[in-house]
C-alpha cells in the first residue's frame, strides 16, 4: 500500500535511524496493515493508484492527432 505521511514522525519499526525519521510529506510503500495503522493514528493518508501511463499516453496521443488534423487542413 501506497501512503504519504501527513505529519512528521518517528518510525519506532523503522529498521535504521536513519529511516525512522519521517518527514511530513513523504511517500511510503508498506504493507496493508501498517498503511491501515499509520491512517488510523492519523499520521498519513492513502495515495491512490493513478494510471499514469494511461493517462500519458492519452494526453499526448490526442494532442498530437488535435495538433496533426489542424496542421493538414490549413
Amino acid at each position: 500500500m501506497k501512503i504519504v505521511n501527513t505529519t512528521a514522525f518517528i518510525d519506532k519499526q523503522a529498521k535504521d535511524d536513519a529511516a525512522a525519521q519521517v518527514k511530513a510529506g513523504t511517500e511510503m510503500t508498506v504493507s496493508d496493515e501498517r498503511g491501515a495503522e499509520l491512517i488510523a493514528l492519523g499520521l498519513a493518508e492513502a495515495v491512490q493508484a493513478e494510471p499514469a501511463t494511461a493517462a500519458t499516453s492519452t494526453t499526448g496521443s490526442t494532442t498530437g492527432s488535435t495538433t496533426g488534423s489542424t496542421t493538414s487542413k490549413k
